[in-house]
């Protein structure tokens, strides 16, 4: 009457260390750099699935650099995204603040150059193809990213980023 049982068990427990199994190759971190985007012109990222799964929701945090003409500013970009998709090809939809420092930079040979460092905020959102595989690896991501400044609209800013995943 127990060997009854045996089998069926056994099968939970097969299936069970499985099913962990796969949600352990799932790999929710990535590092990306990227061109374009909440970042203006380049930044570094770090992007995290706050899910088991591989759609969801996920954070990222970044540092970028952009000079133009006199200025150089560097920006912070602090968003939440969702994925909606599988297999690793992905629809991105994300919203949050870049956080801007701007400073002029000064010719040494004109000391009597001034200029006062602000600090700036404007909004970003991400609509795009973001490829991650399950497993790990390399990552790539497309798509606009339209800036929101205080009623000044960027609306087809794009941004393509390379990266890894782990």
């Amino acid at each position: 009457m127990k060997n009854r049982y045996i089998i069926p068990v056994f099968c939970i427990f097969v299936l069970s260390i499985f099913q962990a199994k796969g949600q352990e190759d799932f790999k929710r971190n990535t590092v990306f750099g990227e061109l374009g985007g909440s970042s203006f012109l380049v930044s570094i990222n770090y992007d995290k699935r706050l899910s088991k799964s591989s759609e969801g929701f996920g954070v990222r945090v970044g540092a970028g650099y952009m000079a133009w003409q006199d200025t150089e500013i560097f920006n912070f970009p602090i968003l939440v995204n969702y994925l909606a998709g599988n297999n690793g090809k992905y629809f991105e939809m994300g919203i949050g603040p870049t956080f801007g420092y701007a400073q002029e930079r000064q010719e040494p040979m004109d000391p009597d150059l001034s200029f006062e460092p602000y600090m700036t905020v404007f909004g970003s959102i991400n609509i795009g193809y973001r490829y991650q595989p399950l497993n790990g690896g390399f990552n790539f991501r497309a798509g606009i990213s339209p800036i929101l400044d205080f009623g000044d609209v960027i609306p087809f800013w794009p941004y393509l980023s390379f990266g890894y995943s782990f």
